[in-house]
């Protein structure tokens, strides 16, 4: 029994190896000869040598052709040599008009386009300043009195910390104005007014008055809110 089972064993292996190509050797399982029917022999041709041929040919063959030769580029150097000579003014400008011929429509556009998109300008109306003192047609005249004599002044209007309410009139004959008096003009006649006083006395008027009790200037001040009974000192 097992005998038949080995021999129809072996002959479905040698079927198998049958089919394929193969011999197999019962005699010798382990020697197994593989005959390939498929594959065939190819030898490679031979290698050519390098170096021109007979016929002027290089290698495999092949006519070398004639390469024209490669002419040298123009260089520009960027920065100029010292021992260059230096351009005259006239090329340099030769130079330079093509590029700015190119440039000046581009910049006529872009000054136009400011032109219409810059805002107009508006300028703000200022009110007139209010005059800082005016004087009387009195006033006028003995300014120009005190101005003809031998030693003419000016006369520069101050206010002191003085009297009940605090504040009073006090002038001055000087020779010329001070670095911050404020100079007021008119009629031909130059009254000067102290910097510090300036916020006290703004907007008065300067009068004259002579008469038996006293003769002096006076003055009509709007920013007075108080004064005393005798009317020499004030408050604002």
């Amino acid at each position: 029994m097992m005998n038949s089972r080995l021999a129809i064993s072996r002959v479905a292996v040698r079927s198998a190896y049958l089919s394929r190509g193969i011999t197999y050797s019962a005699g010798k399982a382990s020697a197994v000869q593989v005959e390939s029917t498929t594959r065939q022999a190819w030898t490679a041709p031979p290698f050519p040598q390098a170096g021109p041929g007979a016929n002027g040919s290089g290698l495999h063959g092949v006519k070398a052709e004639a390469v024209p030769p490669v002419q040298p580029k123009s260089f520009v150097p960027l920065r100029p040599s010292r021992f260059s000579k230096p351009e005259s003014k006239t090329q340099q400008a030769q130079q330079l008009q093509p590029s700015q011929q190119q440039h000046q429509p581009q910049q006529s556009g872009i000054a136009q386009l400011e032109k219409e998109v810059q805002p107009k300008r508006t300028f703000r109306k200022f009110k007139a300043r209010k005059a800082a003192l005016s004087l009387t047609p009195r006033a006028v005249e003995r300014l120009k009195a005190l101005m003809e004599g031998p030693n003419p002044k000016f006369i520069r209007v101050c206010v002191r910390n003085r009297g009940c309410s605090g504040l009073q009139y006090h002038l001055e004959y000087v020779d010329a104005p001070g670095k911050f008096d404020e100079e007021v003009v008119q009629d031909g006649v130059k009254v000067l007014i102290d910097s510090k006083a300036l916020f006290s006395i703004i907007g008065s008027e300067m009068d004259f008055e002579d008469n038996p009790l006293f003769t002096k200037f006076t003055f009509k001040n709007p920013n007075i809110k108080g004064e005393c009974g005798c009317g020499e000192s004030f408050m604002v």
